[in-house]
Order: structure tokens, then sequence, then C-alpha cells
């Protein structure tokens, strides 16, 4: 009995070193052993690892064997395997002959597994395919290296232990002797096990016929070769298999983390958190509940990230559609507004509240712009009066802090920098700018001011020539057409400096506004002259008309220059000899005044004795 007990000892003392391997399998000519551990006197604290593995769970080590049938009967071979490293009951019994069927039935839910050789059992089988430790150390490492024809797995260090670096064979079985190839100081070197190479030296020296002896050694070799072949096909896809597992291992955690639904919505595969480069990385060896959680602050700051971009692209994506739906809208009921006439623009439709709630809720639901806007087409023109009267009240507030409250803005006699009443509300710089995030108003960006210095002048000279700034409208002005000259900027090489009365804000602001810049001097020119220079402005007027798209067809609204419109006139309107009214100029068009150079120029006076023919301003 006391020699039985040893005998049990001496089992568990093997089993408690490292994970019982199964036996060495070979095709009877490799002989890797485990290498065989001193057993150490130094007197320990009990621990997990040097605990007797008899003192494992008892409801386990009691079990009977149809139960572990039962417990195995979905386990896959790698589960198989780590249930039988839990103690060394479980081991023996499990790698018992009559557990044979756990192995068979475990192999069979694996799919493309190569044919198990006759010579290795169903345990051994599974413990070289799916095992993860050195066949003599007995470590479980990572990089392991693994001969399908020697039916082995030896760490480096071990290959170097067990393996020369040159064939010692017989010269036609070394491309058949078990090989392993290692990376060493950046170039690969190959190594041959060693007791194979002995083994078949001596069963060479032995043989009687050793050309029958060489050519039976070469066709066993060869059949073991084709399965070499299978299992280093079947090794390749089972890497991607494990590589695919423990990525779904790192999905069902980041579904953990609450990601689950915004990991779903992730279509483009790159930005997916399980295939990025770190993730891929780590799934090329086991993933530890350790390394999850150190991947956990990498997920979170990526899922971020991920989300930020994605609701971006999806805001995005939505302004595209809205914008789309708007310039639509705006394209279908401007057509029935007269040229010139104030039309909303994208800006000013997209701060209205309808689409700014529209993209407040976006985060809630999808919206769909076509059908929720398609009510604006319905409320264009009351919503046109609306932009037109707050377009108003802004003129109003630029006005009265310039004047004071007490000032009444009128649209038909202010001058709002070099802009008059109506051509603000159609100038190109003042259209509100389309910011679906923000409710901008009409010059939000403040391109329009309003200088009471340029008021005073005009009222000034108008009243010197005999107009009341108070109640003379631009209809009164344009009616009476008053030819001025700056006698101030009278040239000797280029002329006489005239204009018409819509031009003086501008040339005071640029001709006379700065330091050192004497003050305009302006009469008012009759008779033969004053028809002179009004001529020469209607030709310019008329000739920029005809190179400028600044013309649209009063009839369909169609634009071009003059010549274009003409011939458009005739063709689509059947009018033969266009006039006039059939033609309206933009209003907003750059050149609608200018200056004119009437020549010879005055001759020079001296200022001093020269009085002013206006007061200065």
């Amino acid at each position: 009995m006391a020699r039985a007990k040893r005998k049990s000892t001496a089992n568990t003392t093997a089993a408690t070193e490292s994970p019982a391997p199964a036996e060495v399998p070979s095709d009877n000519d490799s002989d890797v052993q485990p290498v065989k551990k001193r057993r150490k006197t130094t007197k320990r604290a009990p621990t997990n690892r040097n605990r007797k593995p008899d003192d494992g769970p008892p409801a386990l080590n009691n079990m009977p064997l149809d139960i572990y049938y039962e417990i195995c009967a979905t386990m896959e071979p790698m589960d198989v395997l780590n249930l039988s490293r839990t103690s060394s009951y479980i081991y023996h019994t499990l790698m018992a002959d009559g557990s044979s069927g756990i192995w068979k039935n475990s192999l069979s839910l694996m799919s493309g597994i190569p044919d198990r050789p006759s010579d290795v059992t169903e345990a051994e089988y599974a413990r070289l395919l799916f095992g993860a430790d050195c066949y003599h150390c007995l470590k479980r490492l990572v990089n392991l290296h693994t001969s399908w024809s020697a039916r082995v797995r030896l760490c480096t260090t071990c290959i170097h232990s067990v393996c020369a670096p040159k064939c010692s064979a017989p010269q036609q079985l070394e491309p058949y002797v078990p090989i392993f190839h290692v990376s060493e100081k950046k170039s690969m070197s190959s190594y041959y096990l060693k007791r194979t190479m002995t083994t078949w030296q001596k069963e060479y020296d032995a043989a009687n016929d050793k050309n029958e002896w060489t050519q039976k050694k070469i066709s066993e070799r060869k059949a073991i070769s084709v399965h070499q072949n299978q299992c280093r096909v079947w090794a390749t896809l089972w890497e991607k298999e494990l590589v695919v597992r423990r990525k779904q291992k790192i999905v069902a955690r980041i579904e953990a983390l609450g990601w689950g639904t915004k990991l779903a919505k992730i279509r483009n595969e790159r930005d997916q958190p399980q295939n990025l480069t770190k993730v891929v990385k780590m799934c090329q060896k086991e993933v530890t509940e350790k390394d999850l959680l150190m991947l956990e602050p990498y997920i979170n700051e990526h899922m971020t990230n991920v989300q930020k971009a994605r609701v971006e692209r999806e805001r995005e994506y939505l302004a595209r559609k809205t914008g789309d739906v708007l310039e639509d809208v705006i394209k279908t009921c401007a057509a029935v507004i007269p040229p010139n006439a104030f039309v909303p623009s994208l800006g000013d439709l997209a701060a209205l509240p309808i689409v700014q709630d529209m993209f407040k809720d976006s985060a809630t639901r999808t919206p769909d712009p076509k059908s929720e806007l398609e009510v604006l087409r319905e409320q264009f023109p009351e919503i046109t009066v609306q932009l037109t009267h707050e377009m108003e009240e802004v003129l109003r507030g630029l006005v009265r802090s310039a004047c004071g409250e007490s000032y009444e803005f009128d649209s038909n006699t202010t001058p709002t920098k070099f802009l008059w009443y109506p051509r603000i509300a159609v100038h190109e710089h003042c259209k509100t700018r389309c910011d679906f995030d923000v409710c901008n108003r009409w010059n939000h960006n403040e391109v329009i001011s309003f200088q009471k210095e340029d008021m005073l002048f005009l009222s000034k000279i108008l009243s010197q020539f005999g107009f009341d700034p108070a109640v003379t409208t631009m209809a009164d002005m344009n009616a009476a057409d008053p030819i001025l000259e700056c006698v101030s900027c009278n040239n000797q090489h280029i002329g006489r400096c005239t204009m018409r009365w819509d031009m003086l804000a501008q040339h005071n602001a640029e001709s006379h506004s700065g330091s050192g810049s004497l003050t305009p001097n302006l009469i008012l020119l009759e008779g033969e002259e004053a028809a002179k220079v009004a001529h020469r402005l209607d030709e310019k007027f008329a000739r920029h008309r005809a190179s400028s798209y600044a013309v649209f067809c009063a009839h369909c609204k169609q634009r071009g220059n003059t010549a274009i419109i003409e011939k458009h006139v005739r063709s689509a309107h059947s009018i033969q000899n266009p006039t006039e009214a059939d033609m309206i100029a933009d209003l907003d068009w750059h050149v609608q005044s200018s200056l004119h150079w009437l020549w010879p120029p005055r001759e020079e006076v001296d200022e001093e004795t020269s009085p002013s023919l206006v007061p200065p301003v």
C-alpha cells in the first residue's frame, strides 16, 4: 500500500509542476520527451499553483464518466484540453482509453480538420492541433513552432536543445527529416530533430538491404508529408478563425460597455473598433480579461470620436438634402415674383423655426425634409412679406443708431453706404448666410452700415441746388436728372469731373474724405454741357449693359445682356422690335453710376482768390 501511495504522489507532483501533457505524439521516429524537473525542497505557503491536484474540486473528481460525456458534449477541443488541466484526476480520466469518445465528439465539432493519423490517439491529436504548450518544457507560450510530420510542438529555446543546425541523416532522407525554421538576427535558421536523425541512422546502418530500407522509409514519409501539408493549410485557416473569435470577444465587451447600438451603425469596416490596428494586433494572441480592461479606455475614446464623426456626417447629409429642398422652393416660388423684387435666400429660409426645429430633432429621429418642408411653398408669400418687414426694421435701427431715435427712416430718401433702397434688399452681399445651426437674421454679418456724414453731405448739396432733402425722393431726383461737376477735381490731363446726383456720395468718400484732400466744390451744369455729359453717361451705361449679364427679360426673367435679350424677345416672345420696356436692368448691377471727364478742362485758377461756388461742407 505504501508503494502505491508513493506512486500516486509522484503523479501528483508531475501534475503540479505544469499542465499534464498527453503521451508525446509521434510517428514512431520522434522522441521529444518532457523535461524531468527536480522537486524543490524549499517550504512555501500553499497556493493555487503548488497545491495538490487531488485537492481539486471534489464534485469533479468523483463524477462518473457519463456525466463527463454530458459536460463535454458541446465543448470544443480547446475547452476539453483546458478542463483536463484542472486536476490530475480529471486529466487521467479524460486521457484514458475509455474517454476516446469524448475527444472524437469534440473533434467532430470542428470543421476542416485533417483526418487523424493512425499513430496518434484522439487526445494526442487534439493536443497537437489545439494545444498551446511546448512538448519538451511543457510551458504554455505564444510563439511556438509545430512540426506536423514529427507531431511535436517546441518553443525556440527547446529547439536549440533537441535540434541540430545540420542534418546527419542519410542524404536521401534529408528532405523528410522534421525541420523547424527559426527567425534569428533578421534571418531564418533551420534546425533538424536530433533523435529522429539518430534513429534513422541506426536503422540504416542495421539494414541488410539499405536501398530497400531507404525506399520504404521514403514511401512512409511521403504519406506523412501529404498529411503535413493538409495540417499547414488548416492551421492557417484556424489562425484566422481564432482572430475572428477574439474579435467577437472584444465586440461583446464593446456591447457590454453600452456601445452596441452605436457599433451597429458603423458601416465602414475600417472604423469598426475590432478592426483597428491596435485591436487586430492584440487578437494575434489569446485575449485575456486583463487585455480587455486595458483596451476599454481606447475603445471608449474611439467610439466617442466615431459617434461624433457620424453625427457630423448625418448632419451634413441632412443639410444637403434640406438645402436642395429649400433651393427648389425658392426657384419655384421666385418664378412668379417680378425681377428686382426681394426674394428670400437660402439662409433666410434656413433660419425659419420649422427648419431649425427639424435639425434640433435630428438627434432623436430621421427627418424627411422633402415632406416636412413642403408647407413652405404655400407660406412663401407670407414669409417674403415678413422678412421684408424684418429687413426694414434692421435698416431703421441702423439709421436711428446714427441719427437718433427721433429720425424717421424713409426707404425712398435714405442712402446706406452708397446703396439705396430697394437695391439693399437684393444686394448680393446682403444675403443671409446659410447656417442650419444658428438662426441668422438679415445683415447678421454687418456688411451694411449707415453713415450719417454721407446723409448730411447729400442733404446740404440737395438744399444748395433747390431740393428739399426731407421730402425729395429718388424718383424726383431721377426725373430731374441734375448733372454736377466737381470743380475741385478738375484735371488738366483728363478733363472736368462730371457725374449724376447718385454718384455724389461715392465720389465724396473716394476722393475727398482722406486727410489733406480738397473740399468738393460742386456746380450744377446746364444746357448743352449737361446734355452732352448725360449723353456720354447713357452711352457708357448702354455699353456695359450690352457686354454684361445685367438685364432681365421682362416677360420670362431670363438673364443676359441687351444683345442676347433682344434676340431672345424676338424668338421666344415673337416681338420683332424689342424696346426698353421688354428689358429690365438688374437693380444690383455694380455699374450703375460712373464719372465722365468732360473735355476741355477748366483753366487753372488761384484757389485763394477764387470764391467757392458751394460752401464747404
